[in-house]
């Protein structure tokens, strides 16, 4: 995948209300900022249930670092 580099960083995280899961195989993956670069700005991207992969049970989020003046995304993955 394309890294994706920004100056600057985004904006402070969303507290989102998570929703009851529909059923109990489901994980919270919480929502994140992704870069639009049309847009030339961070734009939210709500949280979610989702069911896991076969073999994973634990989402890790992705993350915005910050990495030599600007700031990069570092894709969320399963575990």
């Amino acid at each position: 995948p394309r890294r994706i580099y920004v100056r600057a960083g985004p904006p402070a995280e969303v507290v989102e209300a998570i929703p009851a899961a529909p059923g109990p195989a489901y994980v919270w993956v919480r929502g994140y900022y992704k870069w639009d670069a049309d847009a030339r700005a961070y734009v939210w991207m709500p949280g979610h249930w989702v069911v896991p992969p076969q073999g994973y049970r634990e989402w890790v989020p992705g993350h915005w670092a910050d990495r030599d003046g600007g700031w990069v995304w570092i894709e969320g993955h399963w575990h």
